[in-house]
């Protein structure tokens, strides 16, 4: 049998007759019983009888339509597939991120891509920001969240929002009364911060610099996360993003307090892609929601 006359018995005997079959399958009622004969033909057997002008399916015909209709149910099953897929409502969305977003931006993200593309699995890693390039050109991330400045001949680069850096420490600390923190303050408190090599790093380096100071890290850490556990232990004063500081799990419970840091050290927060390839469906989506939310929190 092939697709044709599979379909063609498996509407008859949906539909219990010819008549409607014809009109499922948008042809006349003469090529339906056409197809029926030649495939009692080419498979040696009646399926149907005619009992008091009625198509009646016999024994053989009622044994193989679930076998039919089984193959139907997974045809019908995979058009549903290709229709989210092509809407952007399944699938797979691989997204990598550095550390410190991987702690704030990316699960306010991917909890409110998931509440809008409840098919599609998010495969979410954390990652070295020196790798995100080679991932993207070979194919195994769809989407990468770090700090600017960031670029690659393999990847395209959009900016998100820009954030700053701040000053957070435990509630009580000696610069708590502070309205906004400047190097000079912080020159006799223990420190939490990236190192110089890191970008961030490099671009408070520079600003501790015109202020005619030398940054001191006395806990250098790779995470804001980490940074923010840190300093409400009472280590220190912790220099982070302003998107960490506000996810941090402490941040608002009287535990931490967050001061500006002054001059502005401002941080882009870019998302990358593969730019060989066109973007899917559900990573546009994840990017036009990450771009809202990071506007909603920067005029929080």
């Amino acid at each position: 049998m092939n697709f044709r006359q599979l379909e063609v018995f498996w509407a008859v005997m949906r539909c219990q007759g010819i008549t409607d079959a014809a009109r499922m399958l948008e042809v006349s009622q003469p090529a339906v019983s056409k197809m029926l004969r030649q495939t009692e033909t080419q498979m040696g057997m009646r399926l149907f009888q005619r009992v008091k002008g009625r198509l009646v399916p016999t024994r053989e015909a009622e044994e193989l339509f679930p076998e039919v209709d089984r193959i139907f149910q997974d045809i019908g099953g995979l058009r549903r597939f290709v229709k989210e897929l092509r809407h952007g409502h399944s699938g797979i969305l691989r997204v990598a991120a550095s550390a410190s977003l991987c702690a704030s931006v990316a699960p306010r993200a991917t909890a409110l891509f998931r509440n809008s593309n409840p098919g599609v699995k998010v495969i979410l890693s954390e990652v070295e920001t020196g790798s995100i390039g080679e991932q993207l050109g070979k194919g195994q991330v769809d989407l990468a969240l770090m700090f600017g400045p960031f670029s690659a001949a393999s990847a395209g680069v959009e900016e998100m929002t820009v954030t700053e850096m701040v000053c957070v420490m435990k509630d009580g600390h000696a610069l708590a009364s502070h309205e906004q923190i400047e190097p000079k303050d912080l020159a006799e408190v223990p420190v939490i911060g990236p190192g110089s090599e890191a970008g961030i790093g490099a671009q408070l380096d520079e600003m501790f610099r015109k202020s005619g100071r030398k940054r001191r890290v006395d806990i250098e850490v790779g995470s804001a996360g980490i940074a923010c556990a840190l300093a409400a232990q009472g280590s220190g004063v912790a220099l982070v993003d302003a998107l960490a500081a506000r996810s941090a799990p402490n941040s608002g419970s009287g535990r931490l307090t967050v001061r500006p840091l002054r001059p502005r050290v401002p941080v882009q927060v870019l998302v990358a892609y593969p730019s060989l390839r066109p973007l899917s469906e559900p990573a546009r989506s994840f990017i036009d929601l990450l771009k809202g939310d990071m506007g909603q929190l920067a005029a929080a």
